[in-house]
């Protein structure tokens, strides 16, 4: 809230605390956007508070994801329908190519389907994600291994038609080849590790694999070549041309489901070194192959050999041009932002003087993380306006009767404002930790906001301990947003701001269970004012919610801050927080 003018506006930029996200624990091993490599030098200064990732990016991703395992599951139904109705065009597409086999077939159905629910919030789904992929893992290995010691027809490859109307390509009818085999099962490890949120680097590893089997094998069927023809080269022809596609697409589906994390973490970060990073693959993975294809193609379509050696040596002058060239113009901007970074840290901390050591530590009160309740996932991210310390306060306590969220929004930002904020922090500990009920709560700060001579907006919401129902006082702050399964409700104002003279506070009661999830946040985000002066508005809290809830509340408090910083160009006006709780 911003209401009125600054009081002694800090000159030192509070770092803002983004906590590692849910889809992002220690034991991933994923780059954490917030350390040291990320930030300025900590000897000069902490960094301004900036979006983790790309606005939007990762969600698109998630999208790719989603259309990837849908694709997946499509290819291999309508194969399975080939061979239920003696459809041949859907078995081997065309008379000349191999056709993918009933077991691939029936693998991209479970593998897609347990794609399309491994990410999903609930236990149950990913429970079931990874018996999907742990059986397009076993049957996999197994088939591995009976083409290792060349064993004859067995139960696996029963699907087979006793009949077959198209030709088997392989020595055991029914056999998926090794290639494709050694694809599933890799990219069946990636499908359990990302359903059971374990090591991400792991998990897109091993499907990126996948998707290289998968590719490889297209890119030989479109180059027109197959494994007998280039020998031992790393382009090999073994398995059907729609089989390759899957494969290609299910292993997307698992490598994008989580582009937050793992080796896709700094592909869609935020910071300059990630442009540099993002340059270098793009240059790095489609150089060789669009050579590779050319020269294929050039060998086919021109008699002379002369021609096409003189024209793939031009080529690849223009594509070392490209490898070296475009990282080098990303890396001389990251060079820059630096130094720009470098400069203005070193001047504030030449301006701050002592007031450093007070910042920092008004900072650390009021951007600490919420404590986590028992039988809840908490989301929080917290940014002060730019060169202010935070008038924003967010404080989860805990206690035998339940909890107690406390949102206070006091008018203004820097020093006079982050010192009231702490003032009513203390208040609200003290009198919930005494008993005191959330009305009792209300009526102190309406009277202590009132002798501080200023105003300020909260929302004090109280949770019974079994979670299934609570009561809140919403002092002109912005709505609280609940969603309950398929119905989201907003809990608007039930009394004026704080600060502007007696109020009679009566709490409002309303039923959680589990699933539940609560969004609360301050105006700072919603007022975010874009160069041209334009509003963020509400809608982008609402569409946070809806595309980043699956992933889990952390996700979504970050979406938050994100869109706000981004919309403002990382330069608020008034001080930013995001707290989202989830009922689990």
């Amino acid at each position: 809230m911003n209401s009125r003018p600054d009081r002694n506006r800090a000159l030192s930029r509070p770092t803002s605390r983004p906590a590692r996200t849910s889809d992002a624990p220690d034991r991933t091993g994923a780059l954490d956007p917030g350390e040291d490599g990320d930030r300025p030098d900590a000897t000069v200064g902490p960094a301004l508070d900036r979006p983790l990732h790309l606005v939007g990016l990762p969600a698109a991703l998630r999208n790719v994801a989603r259309a990837c395992a849908l694709l997946t599951i499509a290819i291999g139904a309508v194969a399975l329908f080939g061979y239920v109705t003696r459809w041949a065009a859907a078995v081997e597409l065309y008379r000349t190519l191999p056709p993918m086999y009933p077991n691939a077939a029936l693998g991209f159905v479970i593998g897609g389907t347990s794609a399309m629910i491994a990410t999903s919030p609930g236990r149950g789904r990913q429970r079931l994600a990874v018996v999907g992929f742990g059986l397009v893992l076993l049957v996999a290995a197994i088939t591995f291994v009976l083409h290792l010691f060349d064993v004859g027809p067995t139960v696996l490859e029963g699907l087979w038609p006793d009949d077959p109307f198209v030709p088997a390509t392989t020595p055991v009818p029914g056999r998926p080849v090794v290639e494709t085999c050694v694809a599933f099962m890799g990219v069946g490890a990636s499908g359990i590790l990302l359903a059971s949120r374990r090591s991400a680097r792991w998990s897109q590893g091993l499907a990126l694999g996948g998707v290289s089997v998968g590719a490889a094998a297209v890119l030989g069927f479109v180059i027109g070549v197959d494994r007998q023809g280039l020998g031992s080269s790393f382009v090999v022809v073994g398995m059907a041309l729609h089989t390759g596609v899957a494969l290609t697409l299910l292993g997307l589906a698992v490598l994008l489901a989580r582009p937050t994390v793992g080796l896709f973490a700094r592909l869609t970060h935020a910071g300059p070194s990630a442009q540099l990073s993002r340059r270098l693959v793009a240059v790095v993975v489609v150089a060789p192959i669009m050579l590779t294809a050319t020269s294929a193609l050039l060998q086919r379509a021109m008699p002379d050999s002369r021609l096409v050696q003189s024209t793939m040596a031009i080529a690849q002058v223009l594509a070392l041009g490209l490898l070296v060239m475009l990282p080098l113009a990303a890396a001389d901007d990251v060079e820059q932002r630096a130094e720009r970074t470098l400069r203005e840290a070193r001047a504030v901390r030449e301006r701050a003087g002592e007031q450093d050591v007070i910042s920092a530590a008004i900072v650390d009160l009021l951007l600490e993380r919420p404590p986590t309740p028992p039988g809840w996932e908490v989301g929080f991210r917290q940014t002060a306006a730019f060169a202010a310390l935070p008038g924003d306060s967010c404080q989860v306590l805990l206690a035998d009767r339940g909890f107690l969220v406390a949102v206070v929004d006091v008018a203004g930002h820097g020093t006079g404002p982050a010192l009231q904020a702490l003032r009513l922090r203390f208040e609200i500990a003290a009198l919930w930790q005494s008993g005191v009920a959330v009305a009792g709560i209300a009526d102190v700060l309406a009277r202590s906001v009132t002798e501080m001579n200023t105003i300020a907006t909260g929302v004090l919401l109280a949770v019974d301990a079994d979670g299934a129902e609570c009561e809140y006082v919403n002092a002109g702050h912005p709505a609280v947003l609940a969603v309950t399964g398929a119905s989201t409700d907003t809990w608007g104002r039930t009394a004026s701001l704080f600060g502007l003279g007696p109020a009679e506070h009566r709490p409002q009661r309303r039923a959680l269970g589990r699933g539940a999830l609560l969004t609360i946040y301050t105006d700072g985000i919603i007022e975010s004012r874009s160069p041209s002066s334009s509003l963020l508005g509400p809608s982008a809290i609402e569409h946070a919610i809806r595309v980043h809830g699956p992933a889990g509340p952390q996700a979504v408090a970050d979406a938050c801050i994100d869109a706000a910083l981004a919309h403002s160009n990382t330069r608020l006006r008034d001080d930013a927080l995001a707290l989202v709780l989830r009922c689990t």
